[in-house]
Order: C-alpha cells, then structure tokens, then sequence
C-alpha cells in the first residue's frame, strides 16, 4: 500500500511521540503503543501514573 508523504510522516512513530509529548505537556499521562493496521501503527492513549508495561509489535491494539 503506497501513501503520500503526509500519511507517511502521520503514521510514523515519530509523530505519535510528538503527540504523546504534547499530552504530556498539558498534564495528561499518555503512552505510545503498536496499532493495528498499516493506517494507524501507532496509537497514543491516555494512562495513569503507574509504569506501562512495554508492549511489543506482537501486542497490537485492534479497534473494530
């Protein structure tokens, strides 16, 4: 599957850091965890203040 450039940099992990870090900046806990899918390989959620446990590639968040 061939996406543009701004897909690209959107779905890239770089970008869910950046937004992960965004939410952090305004108080709320989020972490970055594999996705599902080729359009959203990243997924940011909010978390609590406990230490997320590391998730591999293998753990994927699927939504239906």
């Amino acid at each position: 599957m061939d996406f543009s450039k701004l897909r690209g940099r959107l779905c890239s992990r770089h970008h869910a850091d950046k937004i992960a870090q965004r939410l952090k900046d305004e108080g709320i806990p989020a972490i970055v965890i594999p996705g599902c899918g080729p359009l959203q390989p990243w997924r940011v959620i909010e978390t609590d203040q406990t230490p997320p446990r590391v998730v591999s590639r293998k753990d994927r968040v699927c939504l239906g």
